[in-house]
């Protein structure tokens, strides 16, 4: 810089700047704003990454055409069954007259034909989604089961012929009746068809027509209708010759007739749900019978409905999504529609029997199914509300019920084929122009609709690896690739209530994996939001009343020589780390509080009660002594705290005893909506009325003091001594807590006896959400993290805001103290409203590390993904659903690009609630500025 250089002064500089110091400088300047740059950088590189991961979740599959083969059919007709194996080399068809055409994918040669049953022709057959199982009925009265199945066998070079040495990686060649395909690995993988067939199992008296199959862990179960009209229900029990070692079928289970065979004609198809339970005659026209078959030996019919809106309609196809739970009924108008089993919300029976069911508690489509009950249906004492409720007479308590109508591509053509998935809950809709719908059900999701063939296509499979499509018509077959790794995966299906496969109305729901391999992926996200959400907020309403009162009585109130001691231990209470407080929650807190509840609860109010006692008694003692004994103002605080403590401790069973009939437990449990509940010792509401409306009263009470009572107060007691004015002061006070106690309990009755509502049982908002602060109490709770999180996060915004009160300048108290302003009006008035923007910073920094915080909301929440406002109860965070799911997910998966998916939300979460912060940190500092 020039010597004649001018500063902002006007002066003239007559010192020169070192060049080390601009050296120093001019670096400093470059790693700051470098640092700054890279930080910002840095969380955008993340932010990228996390869409680079999700957006596949959403980029729409292909279906694109693979090749087709001309086969010669079997004089028999087109084929009544086809599949293709895992790696798309073989292919079989099965055909009505019980025969196997064998043909390989790529060429159609045709390896093999067998024939089943050496010329017997089947009446029908019905085959399994999976495993290859198949029963086949015949004019005798007989069945026979059979499995086929592709038989996979691996063998080294050396094993093989030398023919096979040339093979390049990937290539196919016949091998007897089967193929043999080299691997990437370098193994001979040889493929063929095993038939295997049963011997025949005697079940009617007169030819079969209808069969159907389901196979449980315990063994197969068929059922069959003969022309006699009688439906069979049998389970098969293996039985082993020692010696020969050959396997004899042995049936057991009942039959019923059905009448409605007598009007209607036989029926055109027979169902048997996979677990067996339930059975399902279905006629053309969509008149179906469902018959309850839990008990075996004894099936019984269980309700009549019509399938079919339509009456021009007829069903042209069915069958059933992966589980066999939900069937899919096909027609002529080109619909198809998906149909599973609900159990209404169990309430109470009838005098018959049957379940007696509140309106207000169905869904509309399950409402539908049930009828009007009449005055001889209701209970005694509930003769009168016949309009309340609906009665389901199935003797299983369950109802079928349309779920979803499927989307179109709109062709309208008749439906001639569905082919479910091996794997979820894809379904490919063939219809008569030779066009394909390939939908998600779950989602209710058109993946796609293309031109598939000339002709109508007469059936079609998709192969078990989801990757492929193979389709039969007159003219051949077709083989289609499928590339569709994440179908179930919409911004509907993620963040709005989807109808799940047997429960009782739409709802959120996370569940990303299950035992059973027929498990429906639900990726509802919505329990984890506000399962962060609740975590934060029981947090947020402990921790920063008491950081922040314990940060203007450290900065205002106590003195310096005590705030050096007390500010550096509470620092250090951040230092714990989240896995010990969590563990501690988990194991010491959870099973403590949960046998001490109402004592906790008490404590609430007491503990604070005695704190503003004590300060009202310390305000009566002398100003002479009060000097003597300032040093131990903090003291005397703090033993303020386990007084309440104690009285709490002393009161507990008699306020149990009062207010929750000497089991709050049970009372939390207790369902008020159910009937004869009145006469319970645990019916009244009031009680949880009066506990959650305690500080609401409390608040109102205070207000009212400040506005109308306090400004009085004052100009009588200017001209009193300090012992006469706290007097008065005291009693206020008593008078103040006898009236927030009287209003709670006049809102509680209000509440609870004029308006009817009970906070256990406060219903649900949109069919999702349970608005109950109370419910069931659960060990592992939001009270118990709202404690121990609460722990975690007050040194944050403890230090944080005693760090922005103390900053505020000293000329601004004295000022204010020299006006006459008590040390508590300085702080209110003066201090708090100037330091505002650190104190609010200080609430969203504590709010940050609420949302993000995993360890202790992973051991001491309950990991239960419910949406319920039950203080009592558990829930699970984004963050703790990505900790606990990310290292058993597939990567590439659709569950690791959900887990993805949250942790973007969770980051967007955060961007707005500190975008939101700032904006209302820089207003409180503008008017700071203003002071």
């Amino acid at each position: 810089m020039s010597a004649h250089a001018h500063t902002f002064t006007g002066l003239h500089r007559r010192r020169q700047t070192r060049r080390s110091v601009k050296i120093a400088n001019a670096l400093a300047r470059f790693f700051i704003t470098g640092a700054g740059l890279g930080t910002i950088f840095a969380v955008a590189l993340i932010c990228a990454f996390l869409v680079w991961v999700v957006v596949p979740l959403f980029t729409p599959g292909s279906l694109t055409l693979n090749h087709t083969i001309a086969l010669p059919h079997d004089p028999a007709g087109t084929p009544s069954h086809i599949e293709s194996d895992e790696y798309r080399v073989l292919g079989y068809a099965v055909f009505d007259n019980a025969r196997i055409e064998v043909f390989r994918l790529d060429t159609g040669d045709v390896l093999d034909r067998i024939d089943l049953f050496e010329g017997a022709v089947p009446t029908c057959a019905a085959y399994t989604l999976r495993n290859g199982h198949a029963i086949f009925a015949f004019d005798d009265g007989s069945v026979r089961l059979a499995q086929i199945t592709f038989r996979t066998e691996y063998a080294e070079i050396q094993d093989m012929d030398l023919a096979y040495a040339d093979m390049q990686a990937g290539e196919v060649r016949d091998m007897g009746t089967g193929v043999v395909e080299l691997t990437p690995m370098g193994q001979f993988r040889r493929q063929s068809l095993a038939a295997t067939v049963h011997d025949p199992v005697a079940i009617a008296d007169a030819p079969i027509r209808l069969a159907d199959l389901s196979v449980l862990t315990t063994g197969p179960v068929f059922c069959t209708l003969s022309d006699d009209a009688v439906f069979h229900i049998s389970a098969v029990r293996e039985k082993r010759n020692i010696l020969t070692q050959e396997v004899q079928l042995i049936p057991a289970g009942g039959s019923i007739p059905i009448p409605d065979i007598a009007r209607r004609g036989m029926p055109d198809r027979l169902i048997l749900e996979g677990r067996a339970d339930s059975a399902y005659l279905i006629w053309n026209d969509g008149h179906t019978v469902r018959i309850d078959t839990r008990n075996r030996n004894r099936p019984a019919i269980a309700e009549r409905l019509d399938l079919l809106e339509d009456p021009d309609a007829e069903i042209t196809s069915t069958t059933t999504l992966i589980g066999k739970t939900t069937l899919v009924i096909a027609d002529s108008r080109g619909r198809a529609a998906t149909w599973f089993r609900v159990k209404p919300p169990a309430h109470l029976s009838t005098p018959a029997g049957a379940l007696l069911v509140e309106r207000k508690r169905l869904h509309p489509p399950v409402a539908e199914r049930l009828r009007q009950p009449t005055a001889s249906d209701m209970p005694q004492g509930l003769e009168e509300e016949t309009d309340n409720y609906l009665v389901c007479d199935a003797p299983d308590a369950s109802v079928l019920v349309r779920q979803h109508i499927l989307p179109s591509g709109g062709s309208g053509s008749p439906v001639t084929a569905l082919a479910p998935s091996k794997r979820n809950r894809m379904l490919a809709i063939a219809h008569a122009d030779g066009t394909i719908d390939l939908v998600y059900v779950t989602a209710d999701r058109l993946l796609k609709h293309i031109d598939a063939a000339d002709a109508a296509i007469t059936n079609l499979t998709m192969t078990p690896k989801n990757d492929g499509l193979l389709v039969a018509s007159r003219d051949g077959y077709t083989l289609w690739d499928l590339d569709f790794p994440h179908p179930e995966t919409t911004l509907a299906a993620i963040f709005a209530p989807v109808w799940y496969e047997g429960a009782a109305a739409p709802a959120h729901v996370w569940q990303s994996s299950a035992g059973d391999d027929a498990f429906e992926p639900k990726f509802g996200l919505v329990p984890l939001v506000f399962g962060t959400l609740k975590a934060t907020f029981y947090t947020m309403i402990i921790a920063v009343p008491l950081a922040i009162l314990a940060a203007i009585y450290t900065s205002e109130f106590l003195h310096p020589r005590t705030k050096r001691k007390i500010k550096p231990t509470i620092e250090i209470m951040a230092s714990l780390p989240s896995v010990v407080l969590g563990f501690l929650a988990a194991l010491v807190f959870a099973p403590f509080v949960e046998d001490v509840v109402p004592f906790i609860l008490l404590a609430f109010f007491t503990v604070p009660f005695a704190v503003l006692c004590a300060a009202h008694i310390w305000q009566l003692l002398p100003a002479s002594l009060v000097r003597r004994l300032d040093d131990f103002r903090f003291l005397f605080a703090l033993l303020a705290v386990p007084m309440g403590v104690l009285v709490a401790w002393g009161l507990a069973p008699f306020f149990e005893s009062a207010l929750f009939a000497s089991d709050i437990r049970a009372w939390l449990a207790f369902d008020s909506t159910m009937p004869g509940a009145a006469a319970s010792p645990f019916a009244s509401a009031t009680p949880g009325w009066f506990v959650l409306l305690l500080p609401l009263s409390a608040l109102a009470v205070a207000g009212a003091l400040s506005a109308f009572v306090n400004p009085r107060i004052r100009a009588r007691t200017n001209t009193m001594d300090r012992t006469q004015a706290a007097l008065i002061h005291l009693v206020k006070f008593l008078i103040a807590t006898g009236a927030t106690i009287l209003l709670a309990i006049a809102l509680a009755i209000v509440l609870a006896r004029a308006l009817a509502l009970d906070p256990r049982n406060l219903g649900s908002l949109l069919g999702a959400f349970d608005l109950s602060p109370m419910g069931t109490y659960i060990q592992r709770n939001a009270l118990i993290v709202g404690f121990v999180m609460g722990f975690a996060v007050i040194p944050i915004i403890y230090t944080i805001a005693e760090d922005a009160l103390s900053a505020v300048p000293g000329h601004l108290r004295a000022a204010s103290l020299g006006a006459g302003a008590t040390r508590w009006q300085t702080a209110v008035r003066i201090i708090i409203p100037t330091a505002m923007s650190g104190i609010f910073s200080a609430c969203m920094i504590g709010l940050g590390r609420a949302v993000g915080e995993t360890m202790i909301v992973l051991m001491a929440a309950g990991n239960t993904p419910i949406l319920d406002l039950n203080m009592f109860s558990g829930f699970r965070t984004l963050s703790a659903n990505i900790a606990v799911e990310l290292p058993e997910a597939v990567a590439g998966g659709t569950n690791y690009r959900m887990l993805f998916l949250a942790a973007l939300t969770l980051f967007a979460m955060t961007f707005l609630v500190n975008t939101a912060a700032e904006v209302v940190r820089q207003r409180f500092r503008r008017r700071a500025y203003q002071l």
